[in-house]
């Protein structure tokens, strides 16, 4: 009786349970992901002698839609590595994120911020056959800021500040959703100073409805 209660949940799981991840040693120190929550994804610090904790860290979130189910969505890490003496935290969709281990910061990898692909772009910021090409529209979250969409909009002054929709991407109650286009001039630029921004986490393709 036990057994068959099990098996409904498990026919419902849509994703296979994530690879374990190599710990890592740098300097008396042993790294791990536990890779044990699907909304979470974090790191462990461990003294490699006394076998004690020092310290957990985020790494990053994944945000849910509740229309969706929930597991299909969960992303964990997929490798650790050491460089230029900071940890290097690579995720299962192919993102970096480097935790500075002196500060605990952590630092998205710009280029992986970007969320579609550039290289279906042309240099007009177009894609689609000939005759039918087409601009990209795209989304990201900020926070609710004066500062931080002045700086949006020193990047880019076409960027459409919406404060109070969620989007694609789920802004929260204290972010603003801004629209931007690829149909602009130096829109590789572009993109690239809005990645650059700290508090830019994702960039994605919006989907008007």
């Amino acid at each position: 009786m036990i057994l068959m209660g099990l098996l409904p949940a498990a026919a419902l799981a849509k994703r296979a349970a994530p690879l374990p991840v190599a710990p890592v040693v740098y300097e008396g120190v042993r790294y791990l992901a536990p890779n044990d929550d699907g909304r979470r994804a974090y790191i462990q610090a461990w003294d490699a002698q006394t076998r004690k904790q020092l310290w957990e860290l985020t790494i990053f979130t994944n945000r849910i839609n509740p229309e969706l189910e929930e597991d299909v969505q969960w992303v964990f890490i997929k490798s650790l590595g050491i460089s230029d003496g900071a940890l290097a935290v690579i995720s299962e969709d192919g993102k970096t994120n480097r935790v500075d281990l002196k500060t605990k910061a952590v630092t998205a990898d710009a280029a992986s911020k970007i969320e579609f692909d550039l290289s279906q772009l042309d240099a007009d910021g177009l894609r689609g056959p000939a005759g039918g090409k087409v601009a990209v529209a795209y989304e990201f979250a900020i926070p609710n800021t004066d500062i931080c969409k002045g700086q949006v909009l020193a990047v880019d002054p076409t960027i459409e500040l919406m404060p109070g929709s969620r989007g694609r991407i789920g802004a929260g109650k204290q972010e603003c959703l801004c629209i931007g286009s690829t149909h602009q001039k130096n829109f590789r630029q572009v993109l690239k100073a809005l990645s650059d921004l700290s508090f830019v986490q994702r960039i994605v393709e919006c989907h008007f409805e």
